[in-house]
């Protein structure tokens, strides 16, 4: 719960409980990507350079939405894509709607 300590877009949208989302993050999968890149995809989704270049993401857009549970972050809903953007209309409506189900579904548990 501690923001300072977050990894990646799960946890800053945990610690945050908000939809946190990242575009045009550069292509690391492909080629031989330069050290910028790792360093500039690192800081956009919020992880370490040295896990950047060990898994290679092929991802360039991701997408953390909280999911509550009993007035509580339980979980994030992350989605990820390997277009540079998602579309607005679903970062905005129809994942936090996504996530609210999911809550709903949760507490009936």
């Amino acid at each position: 719960n501690d923001e300072d300590k977050a990894e990646g877009v799960a946890g800053l949208a945990w610690a945050w409980n908000t939809v946190v989302y990242r575009e045009d993050l550069p292509d690391v999968k492909n080629g031989a990507p330069s050290d910028r890149a790792f360093k500039l995809y690192a800081e956009g989704s919020n992880t370490s350079v040295e896990l950047v270049r060990e898994l290679r993401p092929s991802s360039r857009s991701l997408c953390g939405i909280p999911v509550e549970v009993g007035g509580r972050v339980w979980g994030v809903l992350v989605v990820d894509s390997r277009q540079t953007k998602l579309p607005q209309e679903k970062i905005e409506q129809h994942y936090p709607l996504a996530a609210k189900f999911l809550s709903r579904i949760l507490e009936r548990l």
